[in-house]
């Protein structure tokens, strides 16, 4: 039996090819950091201030309505539509139905001591507008009865029963109330009668209007339901203000009768 070959040679080739390597250049770079440990040397940081900005309102509806465009295209149409209609509309009315002032007193006449100082053809009229033609309101200056109602006939005989007591027996009056319903129930009085709901009215009425039962004063009520102020006028005309009564004061309450129609 013959031994291996001892010729290593293969093997020590192989071995020292794989162990050799090529010529490689080395370069040394000196990289200096120094400078970066020292405090006078450090670099300058950025300094980066962080802001908070509050959003713009015109921004915000800027961003919104940019936003609602996109989510709802279909109503933003029909919304800008109905706005283009609208303004339209409003111009048409602006230029077929131009404004006009109301209920505006051009003369004032607050402070005026006497008749000469008025001019009949400044002072404004009872309409709202300041004419006397467009409302339908009677005019206040024209005395108008209501005549053909019995229980206005009986309201107007018992007001003027109301004042003989101070006309022929020359009795003093200090107030009297003059007007329409809210007159007639302070004393309990109901076109010209005093049914017994309002009795306790007429009682009230007497403890402070009437001297003889413990009021203040002498007063009386001369108000009939319904009456506008032409009514009150021709009443007053027609034996509810006669020559010798002579209140001190002259309470009117009217008008109301007269807007309502």
């Amino acid at each position: 039996m013959s031994s291996p070959p001892n010729d290593d040679s293969d093997l020590e080739d192989l071995l020292s090819s794989a162990t050799t390597s090529p010529t490689t250049t080395t370069t040394n770079v000196n990289i200096d950091l120094d400078h970066l440990t020292r405090d006078g040397d450090l670099p300058k940081r950025r300094h980066y201030q962080t802001h908070n900005p509050s959003v713009s309102p015109l921004l915000f509806c800027y961003a919104s309505c940019c936003s609602f465009v996109y989510a709802s295209p279909c109503t933003c149409v029909c919304l800008v539509i109905g706005a283009t209609i609208v303004v339209i509309l409003a111009l048409i009315n602006v230029t077929l139905n131009p404004t006009t002032a109301i209920g505006v007193v051009q003369h004032d006449y607050t402070n005026v001591q006497s008749s000469f100082q008025l001019s009949m053809g400044n002072i404004d009229h009872w309409c709202i507008k300041g004419d006397d033609d467009s409302c339908t309101c009677d005019d206040p200056l024209e005395p108008i009865h209501r005549g053909e109602l019995k229980m206005w006939r009986r309201a107007h005989k018992h007001n003027m029963m109301q004042l003989e007591p101070y006309v022929e027996g020359r009795k003093t009056i200090d107030v009297a109330f003059v007007g329409e319903s809210m007159v007639e129930l302070m004393d309990g009085s109901w076109m010209g009668e005093t049914p017994p709901p309002l009795m306790g009215l007429e009682k009230l009425f007497g403890e402070h209007f009437d001297i003889s039962r413990g009021g203040d004063m002498d007063g009386v009520a001369l108000g009939i339901a319904g009456d506008t102020s032409p009514n009150v006028l021709w009443r007053l005309q027609h034996g509810e203000m006669p020559m010798d009564f002579n209140p001190k004061i002259w309470w009117i309450v009217t008008g109301m009768n007269d807007l309502a129609r």
